[in-house]
């Protein structure tokens, strides 16, 4: 993890000398308003006007589109703003011009190279080294391409030629210092470092790397001398004094610490970021109270104390102060200072009001936001979230399109789209938001696992490895994404890919790394019938105190795989004989028993689940579960209907007594609940199709009932379950779209050609459309699939068909 953390460091250190400013000769231009418009642009530069700057760049292109210089420039002012996309688009511009250009060709290597397109960086520096083989910049940029290649060797040397035509060059400096780390020579390559820097001193980059460098190799007394020099030399980077108030932070010297970030503060009394960095080491490190005073301090002192008023109502709200909370929002609402401010107040009560429940006020106020400024993009979130909990989905998705436009690269916007867009039928679309929000966030954990997520529900199990093996090795210390390609790959029956991942957990060293990892291998080797080796991986886990009873569980289920029975009778023994009450032992004995036919030691056991656990839904869904198994349908309701009393709203539950109500006929019963379900569980595809095919089934005669099923069932579109597509297909027909319908049913038909109501749907929707020779065959066998049996809609089908006109 240590060199890991280091690389990316290092990686961050060398984007910051590689992209260095590239000099460019002035060419001598045909138009002399294109050269006015260029140096004058270039003296704004100078002067730190780059908005005026770009004016005047954009001004010369105008005027021609050709002329290289300007767009040299305008890559620059957007290097400056990490607009990539717009450097790359003038770099590219660029060598449509001139193939040659040694500058951008380099520049457009760096930046393929940072985001993996290593093809085209190659190409990138081929042409580069074609048009200037012995410039340093390009020997260093060949240099740095060979290192991402493996090619250490070429790597050096072409390092080392860039060294021998410029002494002083940071990028092929930074080749040699990571080609030192990577050999794990960190000696050296600290002392390379300090030869660089000892003819530039304050060289950021090489400054970076050694202080990671010192901060890996344990030299703590280094790290604080380092970053003290790095405050004084670097005066107007807050940055370092905060590197070294965290150093001093995790010392336990919390008073040097907030001494550091009050000078900060104090330095820059305009940084409202930094006075409320103090405020919250203050209420982390002092306590609530304590933060509070601060926050309070600042308020009677600041000028502008509008930051500071919204986190103190922050802070209040959540720490149970909420009347304060709301009081002092209302406060700044009411008077009627900067339109902003009183914009993103009214959006913060929003949300206290959401987390209050009160829809209806949070939607008030984000409407009296956007009627003053429609183009809000907090107040479009929420209203927006609104709409998609109000299921007008085609509503949210104006409104987030609108918001994305003015924050394209807002990741919680993106995450809201998704939703709308994947509930409103549309799952490409919901997908390439996750994606883009995943990409956006750098591959954090909980946007890459939400993909993940929903590729795997579409069973796209070879896209959910790809992606878990690109965020790891983004990420390479995320032990949830090392966990979840493991269990990416033994989904996908790949043992050995599955060991590496949990080789890549252990190397994590932390313990819980470490039993997720021996779980992961324990499960590869049980699918590969290891079961003895299995065992003993899972009975070494078990052994851990701090281990959760999922390990109980795979240890038993490992002995009945294996055929072992009576081991798993003891070893659950066992674990009783230790907890008498534990409720997955005792769940689990109660399967056992259930295994071995002894259904009425089951029972007993199960019923000793709730009793260890009345709170607790697990023991319910066993007992309901165990009932149904041996018929006894009222004692299954029964186990069903006490356990939504002491969990109500549990999903497992509300499911179990939803199919069972359905069973029976009890249809206004069972909709109650999978609509109840559907509340609770909207992102769920079983609860909206359930809930949707239900009502189409027994409740198509209420427009409003058939209306939220069709709004349910939109995500069932372009479904690859056949049933979930025939329940999607067959709200088409009741809403009078029977040429959707039929495009939605007649690949249901050939997929479940043997389901009387898949027949009967798309029978009934050729009759509608006046093709009787097409309905007749599916209506007949519809009939015929039914048997003897009773059919609901046999009356139906057969006055459909004397109606049908004759062939």
């Amino acid at each position: 993890m240590v060199r890991a953390y280091l690389r990316y460091a290092l990686s961050w250190a060398r984007l910051l000398v590689l992209a260095s400013a590239v000099v460019l000769a002035a060419c001598d231009s045909a138009e002399e308003r294109v050269a006015k418009h260029q140096e004058r642009g270039l003296e704004l530069v100078a002067e730190g006007e780059y908005a005026k700057a770009g004016l005047e760049f954009r001004n010369a292109l105008k005027l021609d589109d050709g002329f290289v210089p300007a767009h040299f420039e305008m890559a620059k002012l957007y290097e400056r703003e990490q607009n990539f996309q717009g450097v790359v688009a003038h770099l590219n511009r660029i060598i449509e011009f001139e193939p040659g250009h040694v500058g951008a060709r380099v520049k457009l290597a760096q930046i393929m190279m940072l985001v993996d397109r290593l093809d085209e960086a190659e190409t990138h520096v081929a042409a580069a080294l074609e048009a200037a083989p012995q410039d340093s910049e390009v020997l260093a940029t060949k240099a740095a391409f060979a290192l991402r290649q493996g090619d250490v060797a070429g790597a050096l040397n072409a390092a080392r030629a860039a060294l021998e035509a410029d002494p002083g060059n940071a990028a092929a400096g930074m080749v040699l210092i990571d080609e030192r780390i990577r050999a794990d020579d960190l000696e050296r390559a600290l002392e390379l470092v300090e030869g660089y820097l000892a003819g530039d001193e304050k060289n950021v980059a090489f400054n970076l790397v050694k202080l990671q460098l010192l901060q890996n190799m344990g030299y703590e007394t280094a790290v604080e001398t380092h970053l003290l020099r790095l405050a004084e030399i670097f005066p107007d980077l807050p940055q370092f004094r905060t590197l070294l108030a965290q150093y001093y932070d995790r010392q336990g010297d919390t008073a040097a610490a907030e001494a550091q970030m009050r000078a900060i503060a104090e330095a820059d009394p305009s940084n409202a970021a930094a006075a409320l960095d103090v405020a919250r080491f203050l209420i982390r490190g002092e306590g609530v109270e304590v933060g509070r005073a601060e926050l309070e301090r600042l308020i009677a002192t600041a000028e502008d104390k509008f930051t500071f008023q919204m986190a103190l109502a922050q802070l209040d709200h959540g720490t149970g102060r909420e009347a304060e909370a709301r009081a002092l929002i209302e406060e700044i609402i009411a008077s009627g200072g900067d339109a902003d401010d009183v914009n993103a107040a009214r959006v913060q009560l929003a949300r206290f009001r959401l987390a209050g429940e009160d829809r209806a006020g949070a939607r008030g106020l984000v409407e009296a936001v956007l009627a003053a400024d429609a183009n809000n993009v907090d107040a479009l979130a929420i209203r927006a979230a609104l709409l998609i909990d109000e299921e007008d989905y085609d509503a949210a998705i104006l409104d987030l399109r609108t918001a994305l436009h003015e924050a394209p690269r807002n990741v919680m916007l993106l995450q809201l789209a998704a939703t709308a867009q994947e509930r409103n039928g549309n799952p490409e679309l919901a997908g390439e938001r996750m994606a883009a929000a995943m990409r956006l966030s750098g591959y954090a954990p909980d946007s890459v696992l939400r993909y993940v997520r929903f590729l795997r529900g579409r069973g796209e199990l070879n896209a959910t490895e790809t992606v878990l093996e690109e965020a790891v090795r983004r990420q390479p210390g995320e032990r949830e994404l090392l966990a979840a390609l493991g269990m990416a790959r033994l989904r996908l029956g790949d043992w050995g890919g599955a060991e590496a991942a949990a080789a890549g957990l252990r190397a994590l060293g932390n313990p819980e790394a470490g039993r997720a990892a021996e779980r992961i291998r324990a499960a590869a080797l049980s699918g590969q019938e290891k079961f003895a080796e299995a065992l003993d991986v899972l009975r070494r886990i078990a052994e851990n105190p701090d281990e959760t009873g999922s390990t109980i569980g795979a240890i038993v289920r490992t002995y009945v795989t294996a055929g072992q029975t009576e081991e798993a009778v003891a070893f659950v023994e066992s674990e009783l004989a230790k907890a008498p009450e534990d409720p997955l032992a005792l769940r689990l004995r109660g399967a056992l028993h259930q295994l071995a036919g002894e259904a009425d030691e089951a029972e007993a056991r199960y019923r000793a689940v709730i009793a260890a656990r009345p709170d607790g839904p697990g023991g319910y869904a066993v007992l309901a579960r165990f009932y149904l198994a041996e018929d006894q349908d009222a004692e299954a309701e029964q186990a069903l209907r006490g356990g939504l009393a002491a969990v109500p709203d549990n999903p497992g539950l509300l499911l179990g007594l939803a199919y069972l109500l359905e069973a029976q006929g009890d249809f206004d019963a069972a909709i109650e609940l999978y609509g109840r379900l559907y509340e609770v569980r909207p992102d769920s595809v079983v609860a909206a199709n359930n809930f949707a095919s239900i009502v189409a089934d027994h409740r198509a005669d209420d427009p409003a009932s058939l209306e939220r099923a069709f709004s349910a069932a939109k995500r069932l579109r372009t479904s690859k379950v056949p049933h979930s597509q025939d329940t999607y297909g067959w709200l088409q027909y009741l809403r009078g779209d029977y040429n959707g319908a039929l495009r939605s049913l007649i690949p249901v038909a050939e997929a479940l050609p043997d389901n009387p109501w898949v027949r009967y749907h798309i029978g009934m929707t050729y009759a509608k459309l006046g093709k009787g020779a097409e309905a007749r065959p599916h209506l007949e066998a519809a009939l015929d699939l039914a048997g003897d049996g009773p059919f609901p809609k046999a009356d139906e089908i057969r006055a459909t068909l004397m109606n049908l006109p004759e062939e």
